[in-house]
């Protein structure tokens, strides 16, 4: 992909992005039958460049690019209409291609959301419908495919649903990384875990009070 070559220039980085996610708008519309295929490779483009920017900390890109995510449309609005429900089709595809690719992509897009929002506060709404309407079923994957990036994933929601009181969503989260525990073998994995069993949760990225830690035995240890 031409954005492997930007050499971390985030500006260059977005402009080859957006050119094509913009192509494949036009392809789409030469090519019906191939529509979802398409709209994935434009949710694929998406968590490409939302893992590069928020890795960066460029958090304003961050914002535009969970929602062109989402949408699977490049807008800069700052007032947009945003659901999961495009990107919730691509966990029920029978595409082979899209079977494929959906695990680490969406847990990817995921963690990014919720490491985004609880940096920033921003994109709380989507946060909180994912939380209340998705959550479930995500643990369930990861506890089934122990995706790394998904892993992680619930970490970031572990955190964010502490900071705002989301005692359910936070303690099913915590469960599963506790379950995950049990039956995952790779030693790199169980460094994560280690790491995580004492990981300070805090009210905000900035302050320096740890309200407490994740359990491995599924609860939470409060200091």
């Amino acid at each position: 992909m031409e954005c492997s070559e930007t050499e971390g220039d985030v500006e260059l980085m977005q402009e080859k992005a957006s050119a094509f996610f913009n192509d494949l708008d036009d392809i789409k519309q030469n090519n019906p039958d191939h529509k979802e295929t398409l709209d994935f490779m434009q949710f694929l483009i998406g968590t490409f460049i939302l893992k590069e920017v928020t890795a960066r900390k460029v958090f304003p890109y961050s914002f535009d690019w969970i929602a062109n995510t989402m949408n699977i449309e490049i807008s800069k609005a700052k007032q947009r209409e945003q659901s999961f429900d495009k990107v919730i089709t691509f966990l029920v595809s029978e595409n082979p291609f899209i079977v494929t690719n959906i695990s680490f992509a969406f847990s990817g897009f995921i963690h990014d959301l919720f490491y985004y929002s609880r940096s920033t506060g921003g994109h709380k709404e989507n946060a909180q419908v994912f939380v209340e309407e998705y959550l479930d079923a995500f643990c369930k994957v990861i506890e089934k495919t122990h995706e790394e990036d998904g892993i992680k994933a619930l970490i970031q929601i572990v955190s964010w649903c502490h900071q705002l009181q989301m005692q359910e969503g936070e303690k099913m989260a915590s469960e599963s990384i506790s379950r995950l525990y049990q039956v995952v073998a790779d030693p790199e994995m169980k460094k994560i875990f280690h790491f995580i069993s004492v990981w300070p949760i805090r009210t905000s990225v900035n302050s320096p009070r740890c309200n407490g830690a994740i359990s491995l035995s599924g609860s939470m240890m409060v200091n």
